[in-house]
């Protein structure tokens, strides 16, 4: 195993600890941090351990100036291997690269996410993983003597948890009064906090999708908020039943479903879709995603070589990490976040053949990933419904919609029943399934597309206390289920008309 010694000269421009601030045994202090004085090649998940096991972290490039300092540094010392390193706060660093280097080549925003590339000195980041690099453990130094050393949290931990499905009673408030219904043990008394989009500067965007079974498209389309449509370049992959996220930089991403390549994540950048340095593995067909706080988003179950998945993945920052075991297998099943603590999943298909459905409801307490059983919907249990929220009638409760092939059904958490709710369909509709559902305020939704029982649906639909309507007929170029919607801000994918 190679192993570099930091050897400490003048000549590198590097002054040893400076009077005021000390480092701990085996670091040396450079700059305005202390590494360790061993460097070992090795792999990523290796030389996180390493780092921990000598209380330290990877190191984390502050700015374009330490990167490049750094690397003069090992250059000098006849280190020219690449080196683990994660970045924090570099758009301008991004910026001069690509001035630099006079190509709009992605040295891109995630190939600058800690750990999933490496800093080489005649490439810049390469976002790619290469095995094995260079591995520097950084510790911020004690100054004045006081206090104790401070490791840099540079990492993205693997998190062990434990899932427990329990059936006893549970306090769940979505309303301005206490309420309380028998279902788990978990106590979660606070108060819906549905995210609320900025409407005004919030368009659609759709991509991929079934125009007709077994015929899968790539077209891109943004909606405004007034429904007025312009078309993005092509996805370039024909999928269906994918999962669409943000990354820390606001990009739409898209990875996994059915069709081409589908372990690829690829996310829209500067105008393009870009293939990233990451993938979605089990690539999760059929899943469903949602952000359980900013930024950190969970993907779970979906289908795989046969297979219905009962596993999840976290994603956040750049990184896939394993997830909480669902308490059963699912795809093409609707999610989404009943409060700040809670997460709300309306069961689907669990196996191929027979094909056979689940009636079956979850709450997942995020704090402490308890799953609670819920009543069970009373509509013919299928797949490809999507769920939203919207105020009772007396506007003191949030409550969940579930729409899919059989109908409509509203969930009260007060009274943990459901209550069959047809009348609000469309004059003409029977059912709408497989569409994708974007959560406008906590009192209302959008529907896009589905399959229904008049064929593939070009409609826009508006749900609220009204009932579901068609606010945009024809507003898709074609039909279209199993595609990807997803909100976005209008000045990534502005739609001047």
């Amino acid at each position: 195993m190679f192993t570099l010694l930091f050897i400490i000269a003048l000549s590198f421009g590097f002054n040893e600890a400076i009077k005021g601030n000390s480092c701990p045994d085996g670091y040396t202090y450079l700059e305005s941090s202390c590494y360790l004085n061993q460097c070992p090649k090795l792999k990523w998940e290796d030389a996180m351990d390493f780092c921990e096991q000598h209380n330290g972290s990877l190191i984390v490039i502050n700015s374009m100036a330490e990167g490049e300092a750094i690397n003069e540094w090992l250059s000098n010392m006849g280190v020219h291997d690449p080196f683990w390193a994660g970045i924090v706060g570099l758009d301008d660093y991004l910026n001069k690269l690509r001035r630099k280097k006079k190509s709009r080549r992605r040295l891109t925003r995630e190939a600058i996410l800690p750990f999933q590339c490496v800093l080489d000195k005649s490439e810049g980041f390469r976002c790619f993983n290469p095995g094995t690099a260079i591995t520097i453990c950084e510790v911020r130094p004690v100054v004045n003597g006081e206090g104790s050393s401070t490791t840099v949290d540079a990492t993205t931990a693997s998190m062990a948890i434990t899932t427990t499905t329990t059936t006893t009673t549970t306090t769940i408030s979505t309303t301005t009064t206490t309420t309380t219904t028998s279902t788990t043990t978990t106590t979660a008394s606070t108060t819906t906090t549905t995210t609320s989009l900025q409407w005004a500067d919030t368009n659609i965007l759709v991509t991929n999708g079934y125009k007709s079974a077994g015929n899968r498209v790539n077209n891109t389309i943004a909606f405004t908020n007034e429904f007025d449509s312009c078309n993005y370049e092509d996805f370039p992959l024909k999928l269906n039943a994918a999962v669409a996220f943000k990354d820390e930089y606001g990009q739409v991403v898209i990875c996994g479903g059915f069709g081409e390549e589908t372990s690829n994540c690829h996310a829209y950048i500067d105008g393009h879709w870009e293939r990233q340095g990451y993938f979605l593995e089990p690539n999760r067909a059929g899943a469903s995603v949602v952000e359980i706080q900013s930024g950190k988003y969970l993907i779970m179950g979906g289908y795989l070589n046969g297979n219905f998945l009962s596993s999840t993945t976290f994603y956040e920052n750049g990184h896939f990490v394993d997830g909480p075991e669902l308490p059963e297998p699912m795809q093409y099943f609707s999610a989404l976040m009943l409060n700040e603590t809670h997460l709300f999943i309306a069961a689907s298909r669990y196996q191929l053949t027979p094909a056979l459905y689940s009636p079956k409801n979850y709450l997942l307490d995020i704090r402490n990933y308890e799953w609670t059983e819920l009543a069970e919907r009373t509509l013919t249990p299928s797949n490809g419904h999507c769920s939203g929220t919207f105020y009772n009638e007396t506007a003191d409760e949030i409550q969940v919609v579930n729409v899919g092939r059989y109908g409509i059904e509203v969930y009260s958490p007060n009274e943990n029943n459901w209550q069959t709710a047809n009348s609000l369909l469309p004059e003409g509709i029977n059912f709408i399934h497989h569409s994708t559902l974007i959560q406008k305020d906590e009192n209302s939704f959008y529907l896009i597309g589905g399959a229904t029982n008049n064929g593939a649906s070009r409609d826009i639909y508006h749900f609220n206390n009204d009932g579901l309507i068609i606010v945009k007929k024809d507003a898709l170029p074609f039909g279209i289920w199993s595609h990807v919607a997803i909100a976005v801000d209008n000045d990534e994918f502005p739609c001047n008309m």
